[in-house]
């Protein structure tokens, strides 16, 4: 009797099933096997402002317009580094309202250590969706400046001296 060797050789399941099991096993290492990666977009960042100085209509053009450069480029948060007195009412009234309008997440930050927030400034942390204070820092009074709200007499020239 004559023993085959080599492929004929074994059980006739075991010829299909090792040639397929090879072909599983090894075929997850072969180079065009992975799928294809997709492309990475732009990485996650956070837009940073610095709000120093007293709360006015420049101030609050700088922050909407700094708002609006994060809801373009897709940030995924606005942070703003902030330590003022306060300021004007109306400025205050823009930069909250733009604020709370935005789907960008803004943050703002009393800092560097030592700094306050004070007037305009305690409302602009209140319109924030995260706010967070440096050690050392303080919030308040909460009294937003109304200036050339009155007749003209001293009354205004005192407020437009303590802004």
């Amino acid at each position: 009797m004559v023993r085959p060797i080599g492929p004929a050789a074994g059980p006739w399941w075991l010829k299909g099933f090792l040639p397929a099991a090879l072909i599983v096993w090894l075929a997850p290492a072969s180079p065009g096997a992975t799928p294809p990666k997709a492309p990475a977009g732009p990485a996650p960042h956070v837009d940073v402002i610095h709000l120093e100085g007293v709360i006015a209509p420049a101030t609050a053009r700088y922050v909407i317009r700094a708002i609006r450069e994060g809801e373009r480029d897709g940030a995924a948060a606005l942070l703003i580094e902030m330590h003022t007195p306060g300021g004007l009412l109306k400025s205050m009234d823009d930069i909250t309202r733009a604020m709370l309008n935005t789907k960008v997440p803004t943050v703002v930050y009393v800092y560097p250590p030592g700094s306050r927030a004070a007037s305009a400034g305690v409302f602009i942390t209140y319109a924030a969706s995260v706010a967070a204070m440096a050690p050392t820092t303080h919030l308040g009074a909460a009294h937003p400046v109304g200036v050339g709200s009155g007749a003209g007499g001293q009354e205004d020239k005192t407020m437009i001296a303590k802004v």
